[in-house]
């Protein structure tokens, strides 16, 4: 016997389960007249469940059983009841449909490279807090094709297969207090993954400036990064879309636009805190760091090249200076690694240390904010390995970069209170970063024998 479950929409989904052998799942939008999956017919089908929330008195199933013509004696109605006259029409039970007051799902959206990922990872990061990336989820699952064109055509019959292939997955973290979906395309999946899990969803819509969309996106440079545009046109008007059910829009250039993401997260007894009077949702700085470190590395692995002329912004040139007083000259090529590379570490730590002025002017990060100053940090520490590789230190670039970045993170550690500094080995890890940069100038000098004299600067 084969069965066909109908869900009425929206309310129906509060009482969805994943189908079972034999079964069908269909949608029924009584406003639109329209059934989904278009291209499967009732017809076909042997048996049908009728399926709504919060039954009162029936005038609902009444209607649709009478438009999509289900014979009644072969069709069951499965729901909540609302009243005594509604349990005439209920053949199977369910428990009531209410949400749950204590958990509740977090989902960006957004045009890709709109920094909506970094704010999943971090939160995971820093929060604990699971995420599930559909992106990548459902390369796992289905053939996607080149950009989604292929999973978008299925789409077009059933808006909600997406949250259909995607609702196991959430239900592997039933316990948890809040999921993260990071990337919803579509109204239609994020209502189904609110409903089936009977959690409110908190929608936020990530957006930044175009041009700087544009070149994160020339660098990622994903496998459907090269169909750009024929992504957007085929994405463009259902993220439109969704952006007009988002619990608030998130301008990334402007992390003030966080606040209200700071607000529900300390609402679900997170720990968020500040950067000065800027909110900072994930109660830590490790995730900005931890963008800087992995994209870095990411460019540095896929062997991007960085053209942009970084002069206006290198402003800490005192290094090739002070060896010179010691008797050490750079040439051009290795003057510009140091100068370009403490520069960026510069404009990371006063970000970090919360530095709003450096020698009477305004820092980097309160001039172009947090993203850009990433951004501008991670193209000059490419840029400054490109040449480092072609002076054949590329192997002690990299270690140096670790290091450096192993004892920031020990130091953000300990201000987050994960870490104690209360004895001196304590303090050596925490001056790695100091003790790798200057034994890197060391060899850049070409006196590695000089390097305790380095350390002691």
């Amino acid at each position: 016997m084969k069965k066909a479950t109908i869900y009425l929409l929206s309310g129906g989904l509060k009482h969805f389960h994943l189908p079972k052998e034999d079964e069908q799942i269909f949608y029924w939008d009584p406003k639109k007249k329209r059934l989904y999956p278009t291209d499967k017919k009732l017809e076909d089908f042997d048996e049908f469940e009728l399926v709504e929330a919060n039954i009162t008195t029936g005038r609902g199933v009444l209607e649709a059983m009478r438009e999509l013509r289900l014979p009644q004696e072969r069709t069951k109605i499965r729901g909540n009841i609302e009243t005594k006259f509604g349990e005439r029409f209920v053949d199977i039970l369910e428990p009531d449909a209410r949400p749950d007051p204590e958990k509740a799902l977090i989902a960006f959206a957004g045009r890709p490279c709109s920094m909506k990922s970094f704010l999943s990872r971090g939160l995971e990061m820093s929060q604990g807090i699971p995420v599930i990336q559909i992106g990548k989820e459902l390369q796992k699952l289905t053939d996607v094709g080149d950009f989604g064109e292929k999973l978008f055509e299925k789409e077009q019959k059933n808006p909600y297969i997406v949250g259909e292939m995607l609702l196991s997955l959430l239900q592997k973290y039933q316990d948890e207090k809040v999921i993260i979906i990071d990337g919803v395309k579509s109204y239609e999946t994020a209502l189904l993954l609110s409903y089936a899990t009977h959690r409110p969803i908190f929608l936020f819509f990530a957006e930044i400036n175009e041009e700087l969309r544009r070149e994160f996106e020339e660098l990622r440079l994903d496998k459907d990064d090269y169909f750009a545009k024929e992504r957007d046109e085929m994405f463009m008007e259902g993220l439109w879309n969704l952006k007009n059910y988002a619990y608030s829009e998130l301008n990334m250039g402007d992390w003030r636009t966080l606040e209200p993401l700071s607000r529900v997260l300390s609402g679900f007894g997170f720990r968020t805190t500040k950067i000065l009077d800027i909110p900072n949702p994930f109660g830590s700085k490790q995730p900005f760091l931890e963008l800087y470190r992995r994209v870095v590395e990411k460019l540095i692995t896929k062997k991007t090249e960085i053209n942009k002329d970084f002069d206006e912004y290198i402003f800490h040139k005192n290094y090739p200076e002070r060896l010179k007083k010691r008797g050490i000259n750079l040439n051009q090529e290795r003057a510009e690694i140091v100068n370009l590379v403490a520069s960026a570490f510069r404009i990371i730590d006063d970000f970090l240390d919360e530095h709003t002025t450096r020698e009477g002017r305004p820092t980097f990060w309160k001039q172009k904010g947090i993203v850009k100053s990433i951004y501008y940090a991670t193209l000059m520490t490419v840029k400054a390995y490109r040449i480092a590789e072609k002076e054949g230190l590329s192997k002690e670039f990299q270690e140096m970069f670790r290091r450096v970045n192993d004892g920031v993170f020990y130091e953000l550690r300990v201000e987050d209170g994960i870490k104690e500094c209360g004895e001196y080995k304590d303090w050596l890890k925490a001056a790695e970063r100091e003790v790798a940069f200057r034994e890197f100038l060391a060899l850049l000098g070409g006196v590695p024998e000089r390097v305790n004299e380095f350390r002691e600067w």
